[in-house]
């Protein structure tokens, strides 16, 4: 199977649509050896943290409403679009 790498190399940005960049992301290890050889990427990134992490992951507090809402729930880089 080939791999295509998510953050990072020649079509990737780096940075979300979500305008934060892949390290202020959830990020999981990658268990795939394939997938690392392949990508060169250690990293997964998934629901943004830039505004909170636990239960609020993913989400962006609106200062006039006072609730949170959706930001970004899973990292797609903005290169790819």
């Amino acid at each position: 199977m080939k791999y295509k790498p998510r953050y990072s190399g020649p079509n990737n940005s780096g940075y979300c649509v979500c305008g934060c960049s892949w390290e202020e992301h959830h990020l999981s290890i990658v268990m795939n050896q394939e997938y690392s050889e392949q990508t060169h990427e250690g990293y997964f990134p998934q629901e943004c943290n830039a505004f909170g992490f636990h239960e609020v992951s993913g989400r962006k507090f609106n200062e006039v409403t006072g609730e949170w809402e959706d930001h970004c729930q899973g990292y797609m880089d903005r290169g790819v679009l």
